[in-house]
């Protein structure tokens, strides 16, 4: 037996939490979704952690508790804001965080596992953690309290299934009759670009798609590091061994997570990169929560920061006639592909196949062999 979602939105309740913030992770999905389905506590989808835990200061300012949901993966963004923000001025926020197994979980996960207690205990901040073995809802409370009578912003880690599911409302995304589904845009696009064409995949099930589709292109599929595969495109492109086309496949959830990285790429005017954004308006990887991308036309945003050329693809010929395009003359180009939520999907890991470490040699020896 574990604890229901709505035990835990009841404590949340308890210490008085009006307004919540985040960026979605698996492990927290039952909590997310129980807030979002809240009336009593305002949810603010953030585009990084310390983006959320400084939505959640501001609120505090202003009297109302918060709190910021995260992965332990992300939680190295919110080390500035709380040590600059929160210690300094001495806001206690409650922060929840999905905590993932060092050993057993995805190597993405593993470092950032191993090292948060540590991290946690030398920033002086109280951890309450909540595993498959935590019933006492209570005696959660009372160490609930207990953390809180510190004065500090206090952690709770929760493990993986230690928070049990309830239904949730459908993924955001639109109307799927007037979007591209991911894996037949995916076919699309991997089938026009040209063998030595270097690609960088973002993770989630953005890499995985592309893996399953194009498994025998040396690609550099990211199982981490979400939000900056743009930048990496950068970097590759102002090497000596950089290839003619850099083409980086993004998400909508991932390219607003470091939106500032555009304005960087359009300053600096890498006229090999080709920056597609496959946009269903939520996070799939994490179970479909809604991204802020619906009231964000990140084609414009695109134009703003320097992009030579950006347009928006509803429509496989669209999409095939954009990247044909973008392969033919100098870039930086965005190309947003419309596609609609598969929260459910089943495909298989790309470390099924390949440890990081080899999917960065094989890349690497693909770019440096083609120049």
């Amino acid at each position: 037996m574990t604890i229901g979602s709505d035990d835990f939105l009841s404590l949340l309740r308890e210490h008085d939490i009006r307004l919540a913030s985040g960026v979605p992770c698996s492990i927290l999905e039952p909590i997310m979704t129980a807030i979002d389905l809240s009336p009593s506590i305002d949810y603010i989808p953030a585009a990084n952690e310390g983006n959320a835990l400084a939505i959640v200061a501001g609120a505090m300012l202003g009297g109302d508790n918060g709190v910021a949901l995260m992965q332990d993966s992300g939680f190295g963004n919110v080390v500035n804001p709380l040590t600059s923000l929160c210690l300094t001025y001495g806001l206690s926020p409650f922060i929840v965080v999905g905590y993932h197994d060092p050993v057993s979980d995805e190597p993405q996960h593993r470092e950032m596992a191993t090292l948060f207690p540590d991290i946690l205990r030398s920033l002086g901040l109280p951890l309450v953690e909540i595993g498959r073995d935590t019933t006492d809802v209570a005696a959660l409370g009372r160490d609930l309290d207990a953390a809180r009578a510190s004065g500090r912003p206090v952690v709770i880690g929760i493990r993986r299934r230690a928070i049990a599911a309830r239904g949730k409302p459908d993924a955001a995304g639109g109307d799927k009759g007037t979007r591209l589904e991911r894996d037949a845009a995916m076919a699309v696009l991997l089938s026009l670009l040209p063998p030595e064409a270097a690609v960088i995949v973002s993770t989630g099930h953005l890499s995985r798609s592309a893996h399953a589709l194009g498994a025998d292109r040396p690609a550099f599929y990211m199982v981490g590091s979400m939000g900056h595969a743009s930048s990496i495109a950068l970097g590759l492109s102002r090497t000596g061994k950089a290839p003619e086309r850099i083409v980086v496949v993004d998400g909508d959830g991932a390219m607003l997570m470091h939106l500032g990285a555009l304005s960087t790429i359009g300053a600096a005017a890498p006229a090999s990169l080709v920056h597609v954004v496959f946009d269903n308006g939520s996070y799939d990887s994490t179970g479909g929560q809604a991204s802020t991308s619906a009231t964000t036309d990140l084609a414009a945003v695109a134009m703003a920061c320097g992009y030579r050329r950006a347009n928006t693809s509803l429509t496989r010929r669209g999409l095939a006639r954009a990247v044909e395009e973008s392969l033919a003359i100098p870039g930086p180009h965005l190309l947003v592909v419309k596609t609609h939520p598969s929260p459910a999907d089943e495909l298989p890991s790309v470390m099924a196949r390949h440890a990081p470490p080899a999917i960065a040699a094989r890349f690497a020896a693909q770019v440096r062999g083609a120049s």
